[in-house]
């Protein structure tokens, strides 16, 4: 195979292989230093090595196999603390953990990392498709509110999706840094300095005589709430709790996303015209009612049947549901207020997600020790490594492979596993049962979508295969996070977020995790949004 090389030095070698390459400039197009340029002689690209930064999209997006690129990644390295900041004791602590962009000029110099990418992978990766690239831009200009106006062009709550995504496997696993092996853009944090430097403003449009009422008041009804009331739709939400957000106000604590982010978000929907009704459960009858009144409505209840696992005793002992422990609980945190029923208590949560690390660290915060046990190998479990690095600095004792067989009152029966293959299931060590004592278990293993409302299929997915539009980027390449290829989670996260469930006169709609079962706050958001829309086409 002929080799026609340009760069060559210390043996990283940059290298068309001219017996591969058919002229498509599918490279050319795409590569964000136009290093890469045409021979129309031999009608073969051509890399220019001065200009190249070695991020490796034209090696990832070539149909052919036809680059290869050794040259190491050269962009200037992230200034900023990605890692958690312990200031001693959480006892009552509300103090938001995760690291901020503190001066307006860190936050230009990251910003400046961006390669802007003709076809920027953070963008697929987003399941909002924010634009990225573009809203970096303005910032790097000085506009702040000009990056916040283009990050809304596709989503409205981006005080709360920087800080409860899972980033790294979202835009920032996407970005082409990333996926040359390098450390990625800080896009979350930018997303969050952004909004928290600005101020946002719901865009005035015609009125329409069109209502819609939005059951729940989640992510997926927020999302939905911005873009009707952006197209002067009349919107009235119907939240069966006291408390507006959903899983945002309950699920998810202070110290992650302070109650004031989201108390920001809900007045400025109130101020726009939207109508929200708290402690209101919206029954099957009621549901018939509504859809005589309004023009559609929006099922948007979230995925909220715990999932329960079989455990020999466990009737005997006390027992809670992570999300009614973080209801029950968090408010306690939220007031700073000492709750002698958990105070110097010992809690062991059977699970070791997210939500397991949310309800070990408020536990920890209101002076209880918190064990959380997974069965799973902790190179294959799904919680966020920042989650868990945070949970264990914090003094969690978090035991992979580990899960819980049987209880007898206080007396837990733990038992260890063994765990080599992510697409199996792990197994039991049976000598290896032990006995220790504690005073609650909080089951934290999930929750699957239910409820009594039933709609339709989905009438609008994608394929199971991505179209050449969406591959050509070279995002489906073999890069991981947390045992999966980024790419094909995106993929999978793409087909969820169009995924809508309604009848065939448009006037009922099912979207986020009450249709396709948990995922995260920005799918749930953009189902939302992806309903609205088909609502605002018939005005």
């Amino acid at each position: 195979m002929k080799l026609f090389t340009h760069h060559q030095d210390s043996h990283k070698v940059n290298a068309v292989l001219t017996d591969r390459c058919a002229g498509c400039q599918e490279c050319l197009v795409r590569c964000p230093t136009n290093a890469i340029g045409f021979n129309e002689d031999s009608w073969i690209v051509e890399i220019n090595s001065e200009l190249c930064v070695g991020c490796g999209q034209c090696e990832r997006l070539c149909p052919f196999s036809a680059i290869v690129i050794e040259k190491e990644l050269s962009i200037l390295e992230s200034q900023l603390n990605r890692h958690y900041e312990s200031s001693g004791s959480v006892f009552l602590s509300v103090r938001e953990t995760k690291p901020s962009i503190k001066t307006f000029d860190a936050a230009l110099f990251e910003a400046s990392r961006c390669l802007e990418c003709p076809d920027p992978t953070c963008v697929k990766g987003c399941p909002a498709h924010n634009n990225i690239p573009l809203a970096l831009k303005n910032l790097r200009s000085g506009d702040i509110t000009g990056a916040r106006t283009i990050f809304e062009e596709t989503s409205h709550i981006g005080s709360i999706c920087s800080r409860v995504c899972d980033q790294k496997s979202q835009c920032e696993g996407a970005c082409s840094l990333a996926l040359a092996g390098g450390g990625a853009v800080s896009i979350g944090a930018l997303e969050k300095f952004i909004f928290d430097n600005s101020r946002g403003e719901i865009a005035e449009m015609v009125g329409t005589s069109k209502k819609v009422a939005i059951i729940g008041s989640g992510p997926a009804a927020l999302g939905a709430c911005y873009r009707l009331v952006e197209a002067g739709v009349t919107v009235e939400v119907f939240e069966e709790k006291e408390y507006l957000g959903g899983l945002l106000n309950y699920g998810i604590p202070d110290f992650t996303l302070p109650a004031e982010t989201l108390e920001k978000v809900i007045e400025e929907l109130s101020s726009a015209g939207v109508y929200f009704h708290t402690n209101h459960h919206v029954s099957d009858e009621e549901l018939e009612d509504l859809r005589s009144h309004f023009d559609s409505v929006i099922v948007a209840i979230g995925a909220n049947i715990p999932i329960r696992p079989k455990v020999d005793g466990i009737e005997s002992t006390e027992t809670m549901d992570a999300m009614d422990f973080l209801v029950r609980y968090g408010q306690s945190i939220r007031e700073a207020t000492v709750d002698y029923e958990l105070y110097g208590k010992k809690l062991l949560i059977v699970g070791a997600g997210n939500t397991a690390m949310d309800v070990a660290r408020v536990a920890k915060r209101l002076g209880a020790a918190a064990v959380s046990v997974e069965w799973v190998n902790a190179k294959f479990a799904k919680v966020r490594p920042d989650e868990l690095e945070e949970a264990v600095a914090e003094g969690v004792d978090v035991r992979f492979q580990t899960t819980l067989i049987a209880t007898s009152g206080r007396v837990a029966t733990l038992v260890n596993t063994t765990h080599e293959d992510p697409s199996k299931l792990p197994s039991i060590i049976e000598s290896s049962s032990y006995s220790e004592e504690f005073d609650l278990i909080v089951m934290a293993l999930g929750y699957r979508k239910g409820g009594d409302i039933k709609v339709v299929e989905p009438i609008y997915t994608l394929g199971e295969t991505p179209s050449p539009k969406w591959s050509a980027s070279g995002i489906l390449s073999k890069n991981h996070n947390r045992n999966q290829v980024i790419g094909s989670a995106s993929w999978m996260r793409e087909r969820k977020t169009r995924a809508i469930a309604g009848i065939e006169d448009q006037s009922l709609f099912a979207v986020g995790d009450f249709l396709y079962g948990p995922a995260t706050v920005v799918e749930a958001m953009a189902s939302g949004r992806n309903a609205a829309d088909r609502i605002i086409a018939t005005i």
